[in-house]
């Protein structure tokens, strides 16, 4: 790995992981919004942007699921 890489690694330090639907942030075990991320972390003042990793939050998880479950019932019918 280059120099470059490694040093840049080192800057970016905070990874979040987002839920790609409703944009909340997991934190600890939880999900939370956004916002308050933002404001815990002051990520405005970081010395480089937080790394984005996308994901899907329990809620929209459910929704997806909830939704495919009943368009399946109703090709069915």
């Amino acid at each position: 790995m280059s120099t470059y890489l490694r040093s840049l690694d080192d800057e970016v330090g905070v990874s979040l992981v987002v839920c790609t639907l409703c944009l909340s942030v997991l934190r600890g075990a939880s999900w939370v919004e956004a916002e308050e991320v933002i404001r815990e972390l002051r990520s405005f003042e970081l010395p480089a942007l937080p790394r984005l990793l996308s994901g899907r939050c329990d809620d929209c998880s459910e929704e997806i699921f909830l939704r495919r479950d009943e368009s399946h019932r109703t090709a069915a019918a």
